[in-house]
C-alpha cells in the first residue's frame, strides 16, 4: 500500500490496551451536548485551511499518523474541513465523522509521542 504500512488491528489493540488514558467512544462524545467537547481541538488536526492547523499537523505524532493511515487522514481532513468551513461547531459534528475521529484518536493515543489525552486535545 502506498503511503506506508496500515495499522495492524491486533497490534493497535495491544498498544491501545496499554494506554491507561484511553477514553471509550461514549466518554469521547459525552460532553459535546453540554459544553466544550472533551476532544476539544482534536478536529483541528484535520482542518486544512488555517495557520493553527498547519502548526498542529506538523507535530511528529500527526506526521506518523498521516504516513500510516493516509486514507483515514484524507477522509477526515476533507470532511472536517468542509464541516468547519460551513460554520458548524465542534458540538455538532455528525456521529459518522466522530466515529472516524475516535478511530484516529485511538491510533494516535497509542503512539509513544503522545503521553496523555491532553497532548491531543489541547
Amino acid at each position: 500500500m502506498e503511503g506506508g504500512p496500515k495499522q495492524d488491528s491486533n497490534n493497535l489493540e495491544e498498544r491501545v490496551a496499554k494506554t491507561k488514558d484511553l477514553l471509550t467512544f461514549e466518554e469521547f462524545v459525552s460532553s459535546r451536548k453540554t459544553g466544550t467537547p472533551i476532544y476539544n481541538n482534536l478536529p483541528a488536526l484535520f482542518y486544512n485551511y488555517d495557520m493553527l492547523s498547519s502548526i498542529l499537523r506538523g507535530q511528529d505524532f500527526f506526521k506518523k499518523f498521516e504516513t500510516e493511515n493516509p486514507e483515514l487522514e484524507k477522509s477526515l481532513t476533507e470532511r472536517l474541513s468542509a464541516w468547519a468551513k460551513g460554520g458548524h461547531g465542534l458540538r455538532d459534528i455528525p456521529d459518522e465523522i466522530l466515529r472516524d475521529l475516535y478511530e484516529a484518536y485511538k491510533i494516535m493515543i497509542s503512539y509513544d509521542e503522545v503521553a496523555l489525552n491532553n497532548d491531543l486535545f489541547r
